[in-house]
């Protein structure tokens, strides 16, 4: 049977971008906002922009316009600001003419630490033949939010190390050298080598020892034990509060809880991992809780990032909170 065509007789109030395989999860996140169509993991409401845990990125002042050709629809866009990034639903051919006519957008991988780009980036798509869709504000500073790095393939024990940069680096905040951080679950160590390399005073703690070249790093040391069972109160107070262990989400909630309670953390992120949709329900409560923000960065899969006391990630054309002044 084939697909109906979508309306899209109704400028949207907000477009949200899902994460790969995360579609689902981004729908039933937006159902309430009023959805008026859903095509290539793009999600559009009638209601405007507001936080969402799944979403990838969002554009914030979406805009349609009818476009007689290439040319129309290069001199719309060109008419609103310079720089764009092409997200192509359908018309591929089309598309690229379009993206062709406009200024080229470098692409780079990025070191870290750095700050992100400051200039304001657009983003726009063919709904129709003659149907532009766009927008010159998105929640992102990145083309469609997409956080890629010049990896190291050499000293991190784990690619886990990248969600820590997906995070610093969107956020503009993180630990300074000489800070108190706790890795709770730390083996075999890829965020303690990124915390470790910025200069902070890791105490990492698993039942696991950690990889010989993170346990080497200066300021970096292991302890024996269980991460859900260490006492805030004995060891806190700390400047930040790790977790990226592997476990039950409900059982990382409560340890999130744990320590807020005790206020035993300037900062707190902690990964929240799910089996299928297995866990998901702990998610609208710590939303909840003030000062608190859940991402799902770049580099998670089917996990979220629970933040506290860290500032909301920059939109595009913004700065960055704070920025990374300190290199490694």
């Amino acid at each position: 049977m084939p697909t109906p065509p979508l309306d899209h007789s109704d400028a949207p109030g907000a477009v949200y971008l899902a994460p790969r395989e995360q579609e689902a999860d981004l729908a039933a996140e937006l159902a309430p906002r009023g959805v008026l169509w859903s095509t290539e993991r793009l999600i559009a409401t009638r209601d405007p922009p507001a936080p969402a845990v799944w979403a990838q990125d969002v554009w914030l002042e979406p805009r349609l316009a009818s476009v007689e050709s290439i040319g129309d629809a290069v001199r719309t866009l060109r008419g609103v600001q310079r720089n764009w990034c092409l997200w192509s639903i359908d018309h591929h051919r089309r598309c690229a003419l379009i993206e062709a006519g406009l200024p080229p957008m470098r692409s780079r991988l990025l070191a870290f630490p750095t700050e992100l780009p400051s200039a304001p980036l657009g983003a726009f798509a063919l709904l129709e033949r003659n149907l532009l869709l766009y927008s010159a504000t998105r929640a992102s500073v990145l083309p469609h939010g997409e956080m890629h790095f010049d990896e190291d393939h050499t000293n991190p024990p784990s690619r886990a190390y990248l969600k820590l940069w997906d995070l610093f680096t969107r956020t503009g905040h993180a630990p300074r050298p000489g800070e108190r951080c706790l890795d709770l679950g730390a083996a075999p160590g890829g965020w303690s080598w990124v915390l470790g390399r910025l200069g902070a005073s890791v105490l990492a703690i698993d039942r696991a020892p950690l990889a010989a070249p993170v346990a080497d790093l200066p300021g970096v040391s292991w302890r024996s034990g269980d991460a859900f069972a260490v006492d805030p109160a004995r060891e806190g107070p700390v400047d930040w509060l790790f977790c990226d262990v592997i476990a039950k989400a409900e059982r990382s909630a409560e340890l999130i809880h744990r320590w807020l309670d005790a206020g035993a953390c300037k900062h707190l992120v902690c990964t929240l991992k799910f089996r299928g949709d297995e866990g998901k329900q702990v998610l609208p409560d710590l939303v909840a809780i003030p000062g608190a923000r859940l991402l799902h960065l770049f580099h998670n899969r089917n996990e979220v990032t629970f933040v506290h006391g860290l500032a909301d990630p920059p939109r595009a054309g913004s700065a960055p909170a704070e920025p990374l002044s300190h290199r490694v």
